[in-house]
């Protein structure tokens, strides 16, 4: 029973990577720094989306690709994307293809165009190509965006802009073509922009008197890549990190005090976050299973954990609904879908553990993970325990802190009852 429970458990869990064909997707460059400098294209419904399968990697075929001097980048295609080796010294690559004829109320010719930087200087700068955006810092929180059409400002562009966590937000630009917008945070960013042109043609025996043009800018402008990291891999990882509660990522410090109840009794303590990590005051009264189960209070190992730590993506990268990732130094693997850590294994001294999140809820841009299942496989691959995790969070000065957890243990067949956790009496080190 117990197995059939798993196996059922695991046959749910791989249900939630299921994938939607897109209606609307963009072609957006990346550049790639690290130990495989590259440019890499996809065809996608957003800059984090790296779902592309053979067929839309088919669509991208006609592209052409040029560097600021004017010399030509040659792509081939991948099994996810498309790709060109980065040259050394070069930090911008611009790409554009003709996708053809669409009727959305009326007919129209449909253009895509792509700019991709390896840093936010070189986003300031033109290349070229009939629709782009550049971006220019105003100073350390502001940041100038301008969309340009055959070398003039388009006034009136409909753009795509990031607004805080997984937020966007669509604007238009003034008549100088610009609007200005908060510095973005996370490693990896992205804008995107449409600007109709009026123009009459022939597309393969097909008359138009419209041309649409979608033109993105993709931004890689961390300096914190480990130099033996694969700098996209990195930034995908840092960037669910940052769009994401599952560790706290809180800046401000905090304290509560702590209850939890379980078959043993109940124990009362004292939960202290001093901005970066979670502590337990009164840890040497607690045991090892009371010291267990508030680990899974922090879904995932803490982003100061893997500073500096080597990032690369798995070898033989797919198509998938996923990116998957790897950090050798730490023996774990990520599973990042859409900005989301899916799932995260850890090989360790007796076996493995496995960790999926089920259920992820978005407040105020901040993806919150409400359900989640711990895994404890032995050295053999036989499951030792499955723990099954809710929680719930209240938000306090801005803060996401999880308010209630419900922890239920599976081992050899048998449930214990459910461990409760309950914070209160939150303060703030300004209070």
């Amino acid at each position: 029973m117990f197995r059939i429970m798993v196996f059922a458990l695991f046959a749910l869990i791989a249900s939630q990577f299921g994938t939607q064909e897109a209606c609307a997707h963009f072609l957006f460059a990346h550049v790639v720094r690290g130990t495989d400098p590259r440019i890499e294209l996809h065809f996608a419904e957003s800059a984090w989306d790296f779902s592309s399968n053979q067929r839309m990697v088919g669509l991208m075929a006609p592209v052409e690709g040029w560097l600021p001097d004017g010399r030509s980048i040659s792509f081939v295609s991948e099994p996810a994307c498309m790709t060109a080796p980065l040259p050394a010294g070069e930090s911008i690559a611009s790409t554009g293809f003709t996708y053809g004829m669409m009727t959305r109320g009326e007919a129209f010719l449909l253009q895509y165009h792509a700019k991709g930087t390896g840093d936010l200087e070189s986003a300031s700068r033109t290349t070229g190509m009939d629709a782009e955006i550049i971006a220019t810092p105003v100073n350390d929180e502001r940041l100038m965006l301008k969309v340009l059409f055959k070398g003039e400002p388009a006034a009136d562009a409909e753009i795509i802009v990031p607004a805080g966590g997984r937020l966007t937000e669509q604007l238009k630009t003034d008549a100088e073509g610009q609007v200005e917008i908060d510095m973005p945070r996370t490693p990896l960013y992205s804008f995107r922009a449409m600007v109709p042109e009026t123009r009459s043609g022939v597309h393969k025996d097909q008359a138009y008197d419209l041309v649409r043009h979608y033109t993105t800018l993709t931004v890689h402008g961390s300096d914190d890549i480990p130099g033996s990291s694969d700098g996209l891999a990195w930034a995908i990882l840092h960037d669910a990190y940052a769009s994401s509660n599952a560790y706290f990522n809180q800046k401000s410090p905090w304290n509560a005090s702590l209850r939890m109840t379980s078959e043993n009794g109940t124990v009362q303590c004292t939960v202290n976050h001093d901005g970066e990590r979670l502590s337990i005051q009164e840890s040497n009264q607690l045991t090892t299973e009371q010291k267990s189960n508030l680990e899974f209070m922090e879904v995932f190992p803490h982003p100061q954990t893997l500073s500096g730590l080597i990032v690369r993506f798995e070898e033989d990268r797919q198509a998938f609904a996923g990116s998957r990732i790897e950090i050798p130094e730490l023996n774990m693997s990520f599973m990042i879908k859409d900005r989301n850590i899916d799932l995260v294994t850890h090989d360790r001294e007796g076996g493995m553990v496995r960790t999926d999140i089920t259920n992820w809820s978005e407040t105020d841009g901040i993806m919150l993970p409400e359900q989640f299942v711990v895994t404890r496989f032995n050295d053999e691959g036989e499951i030792m325990n499955v723990s099954m995790i809710k929680q719930s969070f209240s938000e306090q000065n801005d803060l996401h802190i999880p308010a209630n957890l419900t922890i239920n243990h599976v081992e050899s067949r048998k449930s214990t009852n459910p461990v409760q956790i309950r914070l209160s009496n939150v303060t703030h080190q300004s209070e």
